[in-house]
This record gives structure tokens, sequence and C-alpha cells, in this order.
């Protein structure tokens, strides 16, 4: 879960397809089921909503969009 956290947030404003994450986080060794439980459990680590995202924002059947501001 950390390393897709990581990596939308890397990525911060831009749509991300499941299909991406798989490949950057597993190198496609997994399935949509691995992508969808780590956004799950990302959001209960950020107490986040997914009908009311403070942070990472479903796009249903496109992807992820980190949408929380950054600070460096």
């Amino acid at each position: 879960p950390f390393e897709v956290l990581v990596y939308l947030v890397r990525n911060r404003g831009r749509l991300v397809p499941k299909d991406e994450l798989l490949r950057a986080v597993w190198e496609g060794r997994h399935d949509d089921n691995s992508v969808e439980q780590a956004i799950r459990q990302v959001r209960r680590a950020l107490q986040d909503d997914k009908d009311h995202p403070r942070f990472i924002q479903t796009v249903s059947g496109q992807g992820y969009l980190f949408i929380a501001a950054v600070k460096r």
C-alpha cells in the first residue's frame, strides 16, 4: 500500500490507470483486486472517504487521482 501511495503522490494531479499501478508496483504479477485492496488500506490509514475524498479520488472504470496538495 505504501508504494501505491508514493506512486500516486509522485503523479499527483494525473489520472493513474489501474493497469499502470499494477505494472509500477507489482510489475504486473497481480490483478486489479490487488490495486483495490491497496487503495482501501491507504484510505483507511489516511482516514479518507471514497465518497468524499480528500486524498485519493476514484475515477470509475479509469483509475485513481491523488488530489491533495503536497508540500515539499
